[in-house]
């Protein structure tokens, strides 16, 4: 029997993370894959019966949803009240205060399957209570398939910008623009944050409009390749993203955070960053879809 399979997802951030376990699983005989897009500035509650809506409608045998966005929150929920096989990406990566995490735990409490970053990632959710046959570790798809394109890095020295908001807090918004406005010093090639419901686009502005002595060339987003290239190439990487634990890391560059998010959060081992979109496929490609699978337990 061939299986359907929803993957989704509702944001840039997450959507590379993805995109290498779909085409993967297009390629399986036993899988019949699905890229599901939700909208990120919509509602909770909007997203809960939309996707509630589209799992009765689509009738897949399973779902995969990554990582720690809000938006993947309800739609975890809809799949474990629907009884749909849930497989959750990423979760029990390092804990650092901050909603994400909140996200994160919420998602995986609801999955029959987490796949985890590394061997520290399934301990802590096995330290919550989950059972550990349902903690996998696969590493992360962050380079596979990866490509590094360079027509955008500038001839001359620069900085790389880029800040996401903190959607519960604007006064922390607000502090971590004016740390950014302190750091810069040089050419600056600024990347928009992610597609949240609350954006601050005065906060963008005050910085834009600040007379300087060297340039801030600002683009709202890019494609990851091109992001990769600039990121491979500056002197600096200012940003508050999870870039800044992964990709960083891997290129070797110097990383400034401005902010509370992420300021704490450890990746895994730079060998853990590739290879994970074969060892999920394979999962989903043979595991037993039973009562066993549907029934959760927790030992906490």
């Amino acid at each position: 029997m061939v299986r359907k399979v929803l993957i989704c997802t509702a944001s840039r951030a997450e959507r590379h993370l993805v995109e290498p376990i779909f085409k993967r699983a297009k390629k399986m005989p036993d899988l019949n894959p699905f890229l599901v897009e939700f909208n990120p500035t919509r509602t909770l509650e909007y997203l809960l019966h939309d996707a509630a809506r589209r799992f009765k409608s689509e009738r897949p045998e399973m779902l995969l949803v990554p990582t720690d966005r809000r938006e993947m929150v309800p739609v975890a929920m809809a799949a474990f009240y629907l009884q749909i096989p849930l497989f959750h990406f990423l979760g029990g990566s390092s804990y650092t205060g901050t909603w994400d995490d909140v996200n994160r735990r919420v998602i995986s409490s609801f999955a029959h399957i987490i796949f985890c970053e590394d061997h520290a990632a399934k301990q802590r959710l096995v330290n919550t209570g989950e059972e550990e046959w349902r903690c996998v570790v696969t590493g992360t798809t962050h380079f596979d398939d990866f490509e590094v394109e360079e027509d955008l890095v500038p001839k001359e020295l620069y900085d790389l910008l880029l800040i996401n908001v903190n959607p519960l807090d604007p006064e922390d918004t607000f502090r971590t623009y004016q740390s950014v406005g302190a750091l810069l010093d040089k050419r600056t090639v600024w990347i928009g944050g992610n597609e949240d419901a609350i954006s601050f686009p005065q906060n963008r502005e005050l910085l834009l409009s600040t007379q300087r002595n060297f340039p801030i060339m600002y683009r709202p987003t890019l494609p990851r390749p091109k992001f990769l290239g600039l990121l491979k190439h500056c002197s600096r990487f200012i940003s508050n993203s999870s870039a800044i634990i992964y990709e960083a890391p891997y290129f070797g560059v110097q990383v400034i955070n401005p902010g509370k998010r992420n300021a704490e959060r450890k990746g895994p081992p730079l060998e853990m960053l590739k290879g994970a979109a074969d060892k999920v496929v394979g999962i989903l490609a043979t595991i037993q879809l039973n009562e066993k699978l549907l029934m959760k337990r927790y030992y906490a």
